[in-house]
């Protein structure tokens, strides 16, 4: 079953921002035709491009973000138009679709950003900061004849901070007693002592280690806790200490990690315990025969749930997904609706449906109750794919017009009003799956089907100042709470797609999962704290074997996979909800 989850409701601070957006709305509402903001340059062409910031400075790995302004030859800016980036040294500075340079190599490299056969530059210069110190961890180890022992180093700059990538060799002072790998892995090799030392660019560090000869016998294993207490998704990593009869520590032995009950809790093989769901589970660790214990409650401190489609059900269905909840409520009788989306606050859904042979977007009380139809819509037409502003008085939505296919429109949830087209300067191409961020960035993200490359692009909540942030075959954008970071599908990854994540100002796309999983993957959406991802999946065999597809949770880093439903039938268009 399905764990509950926590939420904050996000609200947006007084009336100030919804105000300045009904006033912009409201005016492209009186436009002749509706269909939004009059005025600007919609045909001037491109007479320069504005890069910013003109030079930069890149420390080896690290990365920044350029932006690209095409202006009229007025100095009128000109957001809608596309812009290609590229690099005239690859080799030194990579440039993405989005605008992200990434220092992979010392040296220069210009940066362009050209529209319409007109470019503008940024002067970028890759250095290298040199290594002022190694650490290494453990700094000793004992070790018995045989064992081994992992060496971490780390390289840091004169600021102490740490640098990655750098070249690291290792060598021992003893190799008779203590050998070690191009990796730091020190093998004992026989009685007595050793200094095993990581230089990296003239710094060094040294570990001490000390060899014992025969077979050390384990008296004791104890555990730093002896119970570990964790909300779903959070990790707590358990440290063991093996001692001899002398009480002397011993290290590099192999320690074996199990869980009484994996769907509880996972244990990886440092220790490290992962809530799954609430309840109990054993943690156990052994050597040589000696064991230690801790017990593990996982508990669902949150007070959200999760709501999903049941393919063959017919009308939406509301599950609770916490054991022991309220029934399960579904939609009044004669009214049949998908795509149900609850308010910030949980009291009242949204939904793309049919009441009494009349379509349209509706609304509904969390309680089934106060049945409302929002906007009209021909009955083989219908408006798709709703969503809320954070602070519940916008919805968005998809609607398909004759001429220019699909377009993402806003309305008042209040009503009173006619929708607004927020698409119309990209007629002819389609727009969907319009999802909000939060407060704070005043954004939607949506798709773009511009050229068939389906590709997610965001804008401010008037329609204005349009920006592509991803690379292509992309599809269900969804933001996490905090706005920095977008998740959605991307075809041809996996045999339907796969779940990747893109910073919400374009660049840094990557998968979610750290290896594909068999079969697809759709309709990501964060939990409100932001700490898990949901999404339907059909990876694996359920029930009387055959492959349904269920609502998965995973956390944010892509670890912890969780199965939330146990459905008979498909599952989709998992949505996170207040209690």
């Amino acid at each position: 079953m399905s764990s509950t989850m926590t939420r904050l409701v996000r609200r947006w601070n007084g009336g100030a921002r919804s105000a300045l957006l009904m006033s912009a709305l409201f005016l492209a509402a009186c436009s002749e035709d509706g269909t939004g903001p009059v005025g600007g340059h919609p045909d001037a062409p491109v007479a320069a491009v504005e890069v910013g910031p003109t030079t930069l400075t890149l420390g080896l790995g690290s990365s920044a973000q350029l932006t690209a302004t095409p202006k009229a030859a007025d100095g009128e800016e000109l957001p809608d138009r596309a812009v290609t980036w590229s690099s005239t040294r690859a080799d030194i500075a990579t440039v993405s679709a989005a605008g992200v340079v990434t220092a992979v190599a010392q040296g220069n490299a210009i940066i362009r950003a050209t529209s319409e056969g007109k470019a503008g530059q940024s002067a970028v210069t890759v250095t290298i900061i040199p290594v002022a110190s190694v650490t290494l961890n453990p700094a000793t180890a004992a070790l018995v004849v045989g064992g081994t022992q992992q060496l971490g180093a780390t390289t840091k700059d004169a600021q102490g901070q740490p640098l990655n990538g750098r070249a690291v060799t290792w060598s021992s002072s003893n190799p008779a007693v203590a050998t070690v790998s191009a990796t730091g892995l020190v093998t004992a090799i026989a009685a007595g002592a050793a200094q095993v030392r990581a230089t990296s660019e003239g710094q060094w560090a040294e570990a001490a280690i000390k060899v014992t000869s025969g077979q050390a016998t384990v008296a004791s294993v104890e555990l730093d806790a002896a119970t570990v207490s964790l909300a779903e998704a959070a990790t707590r990593r358990l440290v063991a200490t093996v001692k001899d009869a002398n009480g002397e520590v011993l290290t590099g032995l192999g320690l074996q990690w199990k869980t009484s009950d994996p769907n509880v809790a996972t244990v990886q093989a440092d220790g490290t315990v992962l809530g799954m769901r609430p309840g109990q589970a054993t943690i156990t660790v052994k050597v040589a025969g000696v064991q230690a214990q801790a017990v593990a409650t996982i508990t669902a401190s949150h007070a959200w749930d999760l709501t999903y489609d049941e393919a063959g059900r017919g009308p939406q269905r509301l599950d609770i997904s916490q054991a022991g909840a309220a029934a399960q409520a579904i939609l009044p009788a004669g009214v049949t609706g998908s795509d149900l989306v609850a308010s910030p606050d949980g009291s009242v859904y949204v939904f793309s449906g049919v009441a009494h042979n009349e379509a349209g977007l509706y609304l509904i009380d969390s309680d089934g109750t106060n049945l409302r139809r929002l906007t009209i819509t021909p009955l083989d037409l219908p408006d798709l794919e709703p969503a809320w502003s954070p602070d519940g008085l916008w919805i968005s939505f998809t609607r398909w017009s004759a001429g220019s296919g699909n377009d993402i429109w806003i309305i008042a949830a209040s009503g009173g009003m006619l929708p607004i087209n927020l698409t119309a300067d990209r007629g002819g191409y389609q727009q969907t799956a319009a999802t909000w961020s939060p407060e704070a960035i005043g954004r939607i993200a949506y798709v773009d089907q511009g050229n068939n490359e389906y590709r997610i692009w965001t804008m401010n909540a008037d329609g204005s100042d349009k920006r592509v942030i991803t690379t292509g075959g992309d599809r269900m954008p969804t933001w996490s709470p905090d706005g920095t970071t977008i998740a959605f599908q991307k075809s041809g990854v996996a045999t339907f797609g796969d779940i990747w994540l893109v910073d919400a100002t374009g660049g840094n796309e990557r998968a979610l999962l750290p290896a594909p999983l068999p079969g697809p993957r759709s309709a990501p959406a964060w939990s409100p704290d932001g700490a898990l991802v949901a999404f339907a999946s059909g990876h694996e065999t359920y029930g009387s074997g055959n492959v349904i597809e269920q609502v998965y949770t995973v956390r944010a880093d892509g670890s912890g996979l969780v199965r939330r439903t146990e459905a008979a039938a498909a599952v989709a268009n998992p949505a996170w909800i207040t209690r």
